[in-house]
């Protein structure tokens, strides 16, 4: 990773917990770049390059092995908003299949499992031979409910929201309508019908086509994570 300036992104997006600093990149796209850094230079490189221990590295690496459909919900923090928390995705990884590992990180986001509920949910799904979705409803005594579409949050920056509360009074429209219509204007997505706010979070839900084109938007525009809500609105 010979640019200074995307390594600099890496670093400014770790070991900043409690700091009051914003993230750069999420979750996800911090493990993609420690991928890519680790194919650059090696493990023993990159362990003196970032301020990170291999345990974590390796927590990291591992949401690269999530289903796509469920990736752009891990989010830094706790699991809230509609978002699953890093750490929580560290224990759902020992689940192998890869629709179990999207219907439990779905449910999770949904409903906000803490970390101990969803550590209880893959002890008993190991231990028996129920379908992860008994497991679920055996440990909360609530079914979950399966669906096949890609999930995706966005945080809002402290501004956005206040930008985008103004412009949904002023066109007389709900935030989330406001929302789809950005997601139309600014992604050209024309079907997207599922838009929920959750705290400082934004909630889509999208099909493969819709996930395709709106990750290839992001790519185009360079957009980091920090920046979308803030390209939508303005």
């Amino acid at each position: 990773m010979d640019d200074n300036e995307e390594y600099a992104k890496l670093l400014s997006s770790i070991k900043i917990a409690n700091t009051g600093l914003q993230r750069q990149l999420s979750p996800i796209q911090v493990a993609q770049y420690i991928e890519r850094l680790i194919g650059e230079v090696g493990m023993d490189t990159t362990l003196m390059l970032l301020p990170l221990k291999q345990k974590v590295i390796s927590d990291f690496r591992v949401l690269l092995t999530f289903p796509e459909t469920v990736q752009d919900l891990i989010i830094w923090g706790n699991t809230k908003d509609g978002g699953i928390g890093f750490s929580a995705c560290v224990f759902i990884a020992p689940i192998k299949k890869p629709e179990d590992r999207e219907l439990l990180c779905k449910e999770a986001a949904k409903t906000e499992f803490k970390v101990d509920e969803i550590k209880e949910i893959v002890r008993y799904f190991r231990e028996h031979d129920d379908p992860l979705i008994d497991a679920i409803e055996k440990i909360t005594n609530s079914r979950p409910t399966i669906t096949k579409s890609y999930m995706v949050v966005i945080s809002f920056l402290d501004n956005t929201k206040k930008i985008m509360n103004e412009i949904s009074t002023k066109l007389n429209k709900s935030n989330e309508e406001l929302i789809i219509m950005k997601l139309f204007e600014k992604f050209h997505l024309d079907k997207i019908t599922i838009v929920v706010i959750k705290g400082n979070n934004i909630i889509i839900e999208m099909n493969e086509e819709q996930y395709r084109y709106y990750k290839t938007t992001i790519t185009k525009n360079k957009l980091e994570f920090d920046k979308i809500t803030e390209f939508l609105v303005n």
